[in-house]
């Protein structure tokens, strides 16, 4: 019983998964509140982009010199 308490004990192969669910977690606690934030800015940033896309484009053609 000793030897499997011990073997667990120094086991750290599940460290790097906790690890990585850490940083996913203080990421979303910080980009969670800024989105929250910017949600207005960003709705009209992107009904900006549709209506410039469903627009005629312009028949005007300038050459790069």
């Amino acid at each position: 019983m000793r030897q499997l308490i011990l073997r667990f004990r120094a086991d750290d192969s599940g460290a790097e998964m906790v690890e990585w669910a850490v940083v996913t977690i203080v990421l979303l606690v910080a980009t969670v509140p800024v989105l929250i934030l910017l949600r207005d800015k960003i709705t009209e940033a992107v009904h900006d982009v549709l209506n410039n896309l469903q627009e005629d484009p312009k028949d005007e053609f300038v050459p790069i010199p």
